[in-house]
């Protein structure tokens, strides 16, 4: 999943990549480490979705994180870039929502994203989700010690 998330966000141009004081190689690498902490951390709170095809055995990830109130928010998406255009973030969404019946006992689900990720935007509105709020995200830089 890790070596996928760097392919997935190898051209993205959203978090890491829009901050010029980080080379691309850096950001691709923080990708893979997202992903990678994300699945070593996977449990009943945190879990991890993966979607398959007959060509790729991990075609897309989805992880999730139980917030407070009863509330999933969905952590980090990614879907492989020879895999893109098939439906994958939607079936992953979908199936998520299910296996959790987000729904069912008055959860809801959160998704945050880049207001420049069409592609998940149109994703996230064909399930029926609506924009809840919108804020600016930074990075904020501390000097080491």
């Amino acid at each position: 999943i890790g070596r996928m998330a760097r392919r997935t966000f190898h051209a993205a141009t959203t978090h890491w990549h829009s901050d010029a004081r980080l080379s691309g190689a850096l950001a691709e690498e923080l990708y893979e480490r997202w992903a990678k902490t994300l699945v070593l951390g996977a449990s009943d709170v945190a879990p991890m979705f993966v979607a398959a095809t007959h060509e790729s055995p991990i075609a897309g990830f989805l992880a999730l994180a139980l917030r407070d109130g009863g509330d999933w928010s969905v952590t980090l998406t990614g879907v492989a870039p020879e895999c893109r255009g098939r439906g994958i973030l939607s079936a992953m969404i979908d199936g998520s929502a299910a296996a959790l019946h987000v729904g069912a006992s008055r959860q809801s689900l959160f998704y945050e994203t880049q207001v420049t990720n069409t592609s998940a935007l149109a994703a996230i509105g064909r399930r029926g989700m609506t924009v809840s709020s919108s804020r600016m995200t930074f990075h904020l830089w501390v000097p080491g010690t």
